[in-house]
């Protein structure tokens, strides 16, 4: 659903304890919260409370996932791409960048940017809401080298490199590929075809990404930088490499899954932002506030109607819904 009431059993209901009781991410939420409670837009955690022995978080109702909504059109491809024309997926772009600027300056990570983690908003056009801070981390805390959803997984947590917030924008930009095409660009059954996925559409993994962990890098790359899997399944055992297929460039998957007249508008701006947010290098990657800056996004969004256009600092995106899956 999204919106949920997580609990966390504590000892004694008793206000001292709701900073221990609460679930993974309840720190960042009180971080996130106490900030926007300075600022004029609307909070959206309306309230929390204890029930039986239970933290309970309350937050505004949204309507359906991004997920569910483009998944709604089926095999009616066309639809699917006149509804995300270059209008709406302008606003999504900047409505999510806005939220990551507004997050990231906290020192705030979500860590789990994806599809099912972004709602539309009831009743309001072009109006998208990050949601579920279970997975966020603040700037100064542990950083796991289990994080996000595999697919999209920034190729700088699966090499067992120092991360940051910048693995945000690697999720957002898969997302915005993914409305697109229709499904996650970098759908695979493993880490290792993860990795091959990202390599056939955005080229080799740079060698000095490969240092901060040889061990763990050598468990998916040759020392030639080339992808390989043991025992791939439904195949007779051994070692294989992955071999990219050809024309599986981001310019290629994306002019091959929509047009022009569908998108509504040229497609070489919207293809500059994702290669800007898909980049392998994290310090190479554009930051949320360098791509809410790209020429395309703030053209899109200066031609959109001011009720649909996207909403300016911190007004976009931060619902909590920390549900169990």
């Amino acid at each position: 659903p999204p919106v949920s009431l997580p609990s966390a059993r504590v000892p004694t209901p008793c206000p001292s304890h709701h900073q221990l009781a609460l679930p993974p991410g309840g720190p960042c939420l009180t971080t996130v919260a106490y900030a926007r409670a300075t600022l004029t837009c609307a909070r959206r955690l309306e309230a929390f409370f204890y029930w039986r022995e239970h933290l309970l978080i309350v937050t505004e109702l949204l309507a359906e996932s991004l997920f569910t909504c483009y998944r709604r059109f089926g095999d009616r491809a066309e639809e699917r791409l006149r509804f995300f024309n270059a209008q709406t997926t302008g606003a999504l772009a900047a409505q999510m960048l806005d939220a990551l600027a507004f997050l990231h300056a906290l020192g705030v990570a979500h860590c789990d940017v994806k599809a099912e983690n972004i709602c539309l908003a009831k009743g309001v056009n072009r109006r998208f809401k990050l949601i579920d801070f279970g997975s966020a981390v603040l700037r100064f805390d542990v950083h796991n080298s289990y994080v996000q959803s595999r697919w999209y997984r920034a190729p700088e947590v699966m090499l067992g490199m120092p991360w940051d917030t910048q693995v945000d924008l690697w999720s957002l930009g898969c997302v915005l590929a993914e409305v697109q095409v229709g499904q996650p660009i970098f759908r695979a059954s493993s880490v290792e075809r993860v990795l091959a996925a990202q390599v056939a559409v955005l080229g080799p993994i740079p060698a000095q990404m490969t240092m901060f962990s040889p061990q763990l890098a050598g468990r998916y790359l040759t020392e030639e930088g080339s992808v390989y899997q043991v025992a791939v399944e439904g195949i007779a055992r051994g070692i294989y490499q992955l071999q990219p297929l050809p024309e599986r460039s981001l310019d290629n998957i994306i002019t091959k899954a929509t047009s022009a007249d569908l998108f509504g508008g040229p497609l070489d701006g919207f293809v500059n932002l994702l290669n800007s947010l898909l980049t392998f290098e994290p310090k190479a990657r554009s930051t949320a506030t360098m791509a809410l800056r790209q020429s395309w996004l703030v053209g899109i969004n200066a031609d959109a109607d001011s009720a649909d256009a996207a909403p300016s600092c911190g007004s976009s995106v931060l619902t909590d819904a920390m549900s169990s899956h």
